[in-house]
């Protein structure tokens, strides 16, 4: 009896060590915290804290309390984080557009592209976030028109950053290579700075946002707005103003070293525009007529006693839109774009390229009912001119010059000549 039952032991025991082992579940854990709720397509947390993984979940919805959310699947995943103090990780994420909603919340991004909004959909912002995209190309947007906005916002990569509000004691905006701040104004101080070499933003005597790494500056403005600066650094940098104000807009522009590049859309008396060093461009549409003389540092906007004439010094191109156009280079070699239904280049000394174009900048068009006609003057230099879609009169002048008259019956006279009906 005694040897049966140790037999049987030994076999039970045989038994044991030659079955294999269960294998065991680890629970998905986020930051070191294990999950409260984990699933897939729809993830739908509660109104207390939770701690989410969203693995293979395109959507989740985490709702109130000081949530926890980790996005680390392939899927692309939208992220609404809902009130309260949020932290949502997406450090591992392959791509990932996030709405953190009320609340002071925090943003971990990784190197692929993402798109985050630090308040609600319909842009109310006001509480403090700290936001930190990878290396991708990242969309941000930030505060609310108004209010004080201390977000702090920093990108390794490429990002779009729209900013809206005033500056908070912690306001911090800090992009990669090749980054854009977009501003839409809707604030009711009346001043606004933007000084790139020294770093910061201001809307008067308040706080500042600190300001970095960014190289496109976009600024809309509304309401109360009646002064801006823009002080530029030696980066090579791109500056857009235009505004849905009054023409009280006092505006000055000095964009020092650099090959800058400055777009306008309004044009108001005692303003003034400066290139500074560097090959710098700059692109103005309106829907009175345009003159524009790069040699004199002049630029005119309408005509007779209502025409606003400002400084517009240290210009090398011009890209110019309205109806119609006169424009005039300088003794240097000059890059002149003109989208106009009556337009007269003349680009004076060096070796200028004078071309006609259909679409400005913004994908704004100038409507030509009676067609478009051009005269280009290339003047001495090895000139290129290309005409518009009329009729055109293309001179190269002194040199070796070469014309395109392109559509309709042109008139040319250059060394090299292409679509052109008729020798001058």
């Amino acid at each position: 009896m005694l040897r049966t039952t140790t037999l049987s032991a030994a076999a039970l025991l045989g038994v044991t060590l030659l079955a294999p082992a269960a294998p065991a579940t680890a629970a998905a854990t986020c930051q070191g915290r294990v999950a409260t709720i984990t699933g897939t397509g729809t993830v739908t947390g509660t109104e207390g804290d939770d701690v989410i993984v969203a693995d293979t979940a395109l959507t989740v919805n985490a709702l109130g309390g000081d949530d926890l959310v980790c996005v680390t699947g392939d899927a692309y995943t939208s992220v609404y984080a809902g009130a309260g103090d949020d932290v949502v990780d997406a450090t591992l994420a392959t791509g990932a557009s996030t709405v953190l909603g009320a609340g002071a919340d925090t943003y971990l991004g990784s190197a692929a592209g993402e798109d985050v909004t630090a308040g609600e959909d319909d842009d109310s912002d006001t509480e403090r976030d700290v936001i930190a995209v990878g290396g991708g190309f990242d969309s941000v947007s930030s505060g609310e028109g108004g209010e004080p906005n201390a977000d702090e916002i920093r990108g390794d990569g490429e990002m779009q950053l729209f900013w809206s509000g005033v500056p908070a004691g912690s306001s911090a905006a800090h992009g990669g290579a090749g980054s854009t701040f977009q501003m839409l104004y809707n604030n009711r101080v009346a001043r606004l700075k933007i000084d790139t070499g020294a770093g910061y933003l201001s809307t008067g005597s308040g706080p500042r946002l600190d300001l970095s790494g960014f190289t496109g500056f976009s600024v809309r403005g509304y309401g109360a707005l009646r002064r801006v600066t823009v002080l530029g650094s030696n980066q090579d940098e791109s500056v857009s103003l235009g505004w849905n104000t009054s023409r009280r807009v006092k505006q000055k522009v000095a964009l020092r070293g650099g090959d800058d590049r400055l777009s306008i859309g309004v044009f108001s008396r005692r303003s003034s525009f400066s290139g500074g060093d560097g090959a710098d461009e700059i692109v103005a549409g309106a829907r009175s007529r345009i003159g524009l003389d790069l040699a004199r540092e002049k630029l005119t906007v309408g005509s007779g006693r209502k025409a606003v004439r400002v400084e517009a010094n240290s210009f090398e191109d011009a890209r110019i839109a309205s109806s119609v156009v006169t424009l005039r280079g300088s003794g240097r070699s000059n890059d002149l774009e003109v989208n106009a239904c009556r337009a007269t280049v003349r680009g004076l000394g060096g070796r200028d390229e004078i071309t006609a174009f259909i679409n400005t900048p913004d994908g704004a068009r100038v409507e030509c009912g009676n067609g478009r006609r051009t005269h280009f003057l290339g003047g001495p230099g090895n000139d290129t001119l290309v005409g518009s879609a009329g009729r055109d009169v293309l001179v190269g002048g002194p040199g070796r010059d070469s014309a395109n008259g392109r559509q309709s019956r042109d008139t040319c006279r250059a060394e090299q000549r292409t679509s052109c009906e008729a020798r001058r």
